[in-house]
């Protein structure tokens, strides 16, 4: 227990430094709403014209005069974005760092096994990741609430639901990448998820890479998706949570097993 509080509170500026600033974007583009919403349709009609960028940013679904489908294109975009790389950066280090920082040799000699460690960080990482989506979440109650505007709640909590399967997917699987590497690395952190992000706008580019809906969870995450009340396929949300769970998997074999370096 208490060594799951030091973990909780050394993840803890982190984590408030990354939900402070996203929930003061999310206010900040909520803010724009308003006077957004009395040009709809100059914005509807540039749109329109932008080609294949269109359908990529899903502006074809979403109406820009109705407040819970510019919330799903402005603020969505930033949570399911840098939601996925802090849930990526802060999984990444997570057992990287003990030896990244040398503290390895001092914490494998206290009475606590290697499978209590692994399993003490990931409850911290998990943690994060939860306060990260629900503070996002009442942010952007708040911002509603701010500029007067009232949404469907179903639309908005399966958004919401939906993004945090993603950041939990992600968090997992880089957690298991925690396992293999002796440092922390920024490199993969950032570029997991921009990758994946990036193998998402290419399926909405080419019916031909549909098959990459099964790899990458932006996919099923995509706010223009869930916010226009369709339902997601099931699959690929299962093959996330399969992803997830086998780098958590990877997470405990690999540290038992691992030539720690002090």
């Amino acid at each position: 227990m208490h060594f799951l509080k030091h973990e909780l509170r050394r993840n803890r500026k982190t984590t408030l430094i990354w939900s402070g600033a996203i929930g003061f974007m999310i206010l900040l583009s909520m803010l724009m709403f308003p006077q957004m919403k009395n040009e709809a349709d100059q914005m509807t009609e540039l749109f329109s014209n932008m080609g294949i960028f269109t359908e990529v940013f899903g502006m074809d679904i979403l109406n820009m005069a109705h407040a819970l489908d510019f919330y799903g294109l402005e603020a969505g975009n930033m949570i399911g974005i840098c939601g996925t790389i802090f849930a990526a950066w802060i999984s990444v280090m997570s057992l990287a760092r003990e030896e990244g920082d040398h503290t390895a040799e001092f914490l494998l000699t206290h009475p606590i096994s290697r499978k209590a460690v692994v399993y003490t960080k990931l409850v911290s990482v998990v943690a994060a990741i939860v306060f990260f989506n629900v503070f996002s979440m009442f942010f952007g109650i708040f911002s509603f609430g701010v500029i007067g505007e009232s949404f469907a709640w179903k639309e908005f909590l399966l958004f919401h639901v939906f993004e945090l399967w993603m950041h939990l997917e992600i968090g997992c699987i880089c957690f298991g990448i925690s396992a293999c590497i002796s440092k922390n690395s920024l490199g993969i952190g950032i570029g997991f998820p921009l990758f994946l992000y990036f193998m998402n706008i290419f399926i909405n580019i080419s019916d031909k890479l549909s098959f990459l809906k099964y790899i990458t969870p932006y996919h099923y995450a995509e706010p223009s998706t869930v916010i226009s009340g369709e339902i997601p396929d099931v699959l690929p949300v299962l093959l996330g949570g399969i992803y997830g769970f086998l780098g958590v998997l990877t997470a405990f074999r690999v540290y038992q097993r691992k030539n720690i370096k002090a």
